[in-house]
C-alpha cells in the first residue's frame, strides 16, 4: 500500500512546551488516514512521527508492506540511522526511530522522498489548515484544560 506522510509545527511559539505538532498520513488518493496532534516537538519530529503513525496504521490493518512517501530528507536520514548531533530533542527522535524499527518487524517498509508538490499528505494539511489551525487547536486545548 502507498501512503504519504507529512508533519507540521507552530514553530513561531518560542516555548517548545507550548508548540503543537501535527502528523498526517494519507493514502495514494489523498484520503486522510491519520491526523493527530501533540504538544511539544518540531516540524522534523512531526515528520518522523507521521511515518511511525503510517506504520501503526498498516500494522493495525494487517497491511504487510508499505511504501511511504515523504518530503522530508531528514526522515530518510533518520530512518536509515543517520542522526546528526545538533538536535533539540534527541531522545524523542531515537524513541520514534525505535518505534519505527519495531513496526518494521511486522510491516515491510520502503520510504521514498517526493517533492513537496507531490506529497498528498502535505496537500491535505494545506487544504485543512496548517500552523494557523494548529495554533487554534492549541488555544482550544488550553481553554478546555
Amino acid at each position: 500500500m502507498k501512503m504519504y506522510t507529512d508533519g507540521s509545527c507552530n514553530n513561531n511559539e518560542p516555548d517548545p512546551k507550548k508548540r503543537i505538532i501535527r502528523a498526517v498520513v494519507t493514502d495514494e488518493n489523498g484520503i486522510c488516514l491519520v491526523d493527530k496532534t501533540l504538544t511539544g516537538g518540531s516540524s522534523n519530529i512531526a515528520e518522523l512521527w507521521a511515518v511511525a503513525e503510517a506504520l501503526a496504521f498498516a500494522k493495525s490493518g494487517s497491511i504487510p508492506a508499505l511504501d511511504v512517501y515523504t518530503d522530508s530528507r531528514n526522515n530518510l536520514a533518520w530512518i536509515n540511522g543517520r542522526v546528526g548531533k545538533k538536535l533539540n530533542d534527541r531522545a524523542t527522535v531515537w524513541n520514534l526511530i525505535a518505534a519505527i524499527t519495531n513496526f518494521r518487524e511486522c510491516v515491510q517498509l520502503t520510504v521514498s522522498w517526493v517533492p513537496r508538490e507531490q506529497n498528498l499528505a502535505g496537500h491535505y494539511i494545506e487544504r485543512n489548515g496548517d500552523s494557523g489551525s494548529i495554533e487554534a487547536l492549541g488555544e482550544a486545548a488550553e481553554s478546555i484544560g
